[in-house]
């Protein structure tokens, strides 16, 4: 080796060993952990609680309150007819995995010889693509902050007439 291949190569050995090497960037990127830093939220599911909500039918229910005294001040004030304990629910944010596959299939369908059948997989490969992609959407939502909170509750229980409850 003449002395500028060894010159040159001493220079790119140099430079490879001043790059940031993962582990340093993850140690420079991340803050240190104290008892100060609050976990970042890894999941957009929210903790609901049972709530007062008011409804002039029983089937679509308004605002929500602490109490039941508070949901019935309201609701007389507001021409509302009933009040109902109601807990809230998120979205579904899972994919079945087969779903996924048949949409790549016929998207690709024009892409495919006649003889081809598209992607095939297990039912194992399946189930892993769902945990895959609804980790994917459950990132994103986070990500975006984005609501996920259904329309309709999982649960109303104690309906209460507010001519009853006077």
């Amino acid at each position: 080796m003449d002395r500028r291949s060894l010159l040159k190569s001493a220079a790119a050995l140099a430079a490879a060993a001043a790059l940031p090497t993962p582990v340093s960037v993850a140690a420079e990127a991340a803050p240190p952990m104290s008892a100060a830093v609050t976990p970042v939220k890894l999941k957009p599911y929210a903790d609901y609680v049972w709530e007062w909500f008011v409804s002039h039918d029983g089937e679509v229910y308004h605002e929500a309150f602490a109490t039941k005294e508070e949901a019935i001040e309201y609701a007389k004030d507001n021409e509302y007819a009933i009040v109902a304990e109601c807990i809230q629910r998120d979205f579904r944010l899972d994919v079945s995995g087969w779903r996924i596959i048949e949409e790549i299939n016929e998207n690709n369908h024009e892409l495919m010889g006649e003889d081809q059948e598209g992607i095939e997989a297990t039912h194992a490969q399946e189930i892993d693509l769902e945990v895959m992609v609804k980790s994917a959407v459950e990132a994103w939502v986070v990500k975006h902050q984005i609501n996920i909170t259904a329309w309709s509750f999982d649960g109303i229980q104690n309906e209460t007439s507010v001519e009853d409850a006077a």
